[in-house]
C-alpha cells in the first residue's frame, strides 16, 4: 500500500484537514440592540470517521468567527493494536465529511497503512 506507515499499537498521531476561507458562505445578520446588518461567515461541522483505530472525537467544527483564509483542524488518533494478517500492514481508510448550515456536503477520503 503507497502512504503513510504506521506501527501498531502507537498513539496520537495528529491528522489535519484543512478548509479555506472561501469554503464558508458568507451572508449579512442583523445583530445588536438596534439591530444592525452586520457581516458573517457561517461555520462547518467535520465529521471524522475511520476503519479501524480510535479517533479521539467524532466531529471537529470550523467556527463562524474564524477569520482565517485557511483554517486546519486536528484530531487525534490511536493506531489499533494488532494487525490481522500480520506483516502485510493493514490499510486503514480516513473518510472526513464537511457539512454547511445551508444543507451543503463535501467529503474526502485518506487512507495509511498499520504495520506490526
Amino acid at each position: 500500500m503507497v502512504g503513510p506507515r504506521v506501527s501498531a499499537g502507537t498513539n496520537d498521531h495528529v491528522i489535519g484537514t484543512t478548509t479555506l476561507g472561501s469554503d464558508r458562505e458568507s451572508y449579512t445578520a442583523m445583530l445588536g440592540d438596534p439591530q444592525v446588518p452586520t457581516p458573517a461567515r457561517e461555520s462547518l461541522q467535520i465529521s471524522q470517521f475511520t476503519t479501524a483505530g480510535e479517533l479521539k472525537s467524532p466531529f471537529s467544527f470550523v467556527e463562524a468567527n474564524d477569520t482565517g483564509a485557511e483554517t486546519t483542524v486536528e484530531v487525534k488518533w490511536k493506531a489499533p493494536k494488532t494487525v490481522p494478517g500480520g506483516a502485510a500492514g493493514l490499510p486503514v481508510t480516513f473518510t472526513f465529511v464537511v457539512r454547511d448550515n445551508r444543507g451543503g456536503t463535501d467529503w474526502t477520503t485518506r487512507a495509511a497503512c498499520v504495520v506490526p
